[in-house]
């Protein structure tokens, strides 16, 4: 069957990531600190649940590996009016 065909019928174009994400996210439902890594920058995330992302990660498409840019995720006034010294 074809993507297109797939999504007419409802479905999702399969994807190499996507039981890789659907895995991790069963987990981070029942898993408080992989929930919290999820939201909060820093937090950590459990051991089973790090092995999950990192499999996600790993199955990504190579141009989705890279950085995301902080200008993609703040505005450009976000940093105003606050001086570094």
């Amino acid at each position: 069957m074809s993507a297109r065909a797939n999504r007419r019928k409802g479905g999702r174009a399969a994807t190499p990531w996507r039981p890789a994400l659907d895995a991790h996210i069963r987990h981070a439902l029942t898993c408080l600190p992989c929930t919290a890594a999820a939201c909060l920058p820093g937090a950590e995330r459990c051991p089973a649940g790090a092995v999950l992302w990192a499999a996600y990660v790993g199955a990504l498409p190579t141009e989705s590996k890279t950085e995301t840019r902080p200008s993609q995720t703040e505005p450009d006034n976000f940093h105003s009016g606050v001086s570094e010294s």
